[in-house]
């Protein structure tokens, strides 16, 4: 089976298979000088497992969310990668045992190796200050090691560049200056790159602010009123291994219906969802799986929600048009008191 897949849309035998299945194969790997190599896996569902030349490297919960897992150490110049993929609903999982989408099972993102310095960029936030002004951009960085170093962050079109001072491994600047701001009418993205010791991220960006003024909703201090529709990841042909073309089909829907706003339900999307929101101008709200009778009196159970909530804000902390996150979708199950007031 060619991967990324949904195993339900390659073979009728497994239309309606919900439990595991094990992929491998082989493959080289040349070593370059100091460097750390992670294995991403953009999203499987549920449970992920993974081994590499015999060494079991970890697992991951959360069908919807990518995992990373260190393999430095794990490689050889030649190796093989077993994958297991245990697609089973159980109750104690987020979501439950009851959803009223189908369950797609299989390794349904790219699976990629990410090479990077013994020292990297971690974390890599920017945004507008949300103080009104439409004035001030916030960069924030966060190195992999607690190092006492400077980055630099660039914005070309902008006429941006700025050292940040990084203390025991992280570091944040404001920068004052005009940038156009991002509406669905007017989706402007700023290429935007940060450096620090030997390793460079890049990101295209838009700049807004949203805010919420009594029962209005105010976008770059103006009110607008959301008109939008629910969408599910879902594919008559590839399921929820959507490609980018059926993912900018769905938003040209979207927007010919008069939308400026979506919600994609209901768990993380693609992450090249928000991305071609931006570039296309449209609204997002983002969600994760905790759906109707969530078994929250089993922490394990919350701590798992609260990691695909972490995850999904991590991975598109940047994207202009995810203007909401949600926690839930008619639950009918309260959390217990002893976990109400966890901080995400």
């Amino acid at each position: 089976m060619k991967l990324p897949a949904c195993w339900n849309t390659v073979d009728p035998q497994f239309l309606l298979y919900e439990s595991s299945m094990v992929f491998t194969r082989t493959f080289l790997y040349v070593p370059e000088k100091d460097e750390k190599v992670f294995l991403r896996v953009g999203a499987a569902n549920y449970i992920l497992r993974v081994f590499l030349n015999g060494q079991y490297i970890g697992m991951h919960r959360g069908g919807s969310t990518p995992a990373y897992m260190d393999v430095s150490e794990a490689l050889a110049k030649e190796n093989r990668i077993i994958i297991q993929v245990d697609a089973s609903r159980r109750q104690e999982q987020i979501p439950p045992e009851n959803t009223d989408w189908f369950n797609y099972g299989g390794v349904y993102r790219d699976i990629e190796l990410i090479r990077v310095p013994k020292v990297f960029i971690k974390s890599f936030r920017t945004e507008l200050v949300p103080d009104g002004t439409f004035k001030n951009i916030r960069v924030e960085i966060k190195m992999s090691e607690p190092v006492d170093t400077t980055a630099t962050v660039t914005i070309p079109e902008l006429g941006i560049s700025q050292e940040i001072k990084v203390s025991g491994g992280a570091g944040n600047i404001v920068i004052e200056c005009e940038p156009d701001l991002w509406t669905p009418e007017n989706p402007v993205l700023y290429d935007i790159e940060a450096t620090c010791l030997d390793d460079i991220v890049s990101d295209r960006v838009g700049f807004r602010e949203i805010r919420v003024s009594g029962r209005e909703i105010l976008l770059n201090g103006k009110s607008i009123f959301l008109k939008g529709i629910s969408c599910h990841e879902d594919s008559v042909i590839n399921g929820k291994a959507l490609n980018d073309e059926e993912r900018k089909e769905n938003i040209r829907i979207a927007k010919e219906l008069g939308c400026n706003f979506m919600r994609v339900a209901h768990y993380p999307h693609h992450e090249n969802m928000a991305k071609l929101a931006d570039e296309m101008g449209l609204l997002l709200w983002e969600e994760i799986p905790v759906y109707w009778a969530v078994r929250f009196s089993r922490e394990g159970t919350y701590s798992d929600a609260e990691n695909q909530l972490k995850e999904l804000i991590a991975r598109d902390y940047n994207r202009a048009s995810v203007i909401i996150w949600s926690v839930g979708n008619e639950p009918n199950t309260l959390v217990p008191q002893s976990l109400e007031n966890r901080a995400f």
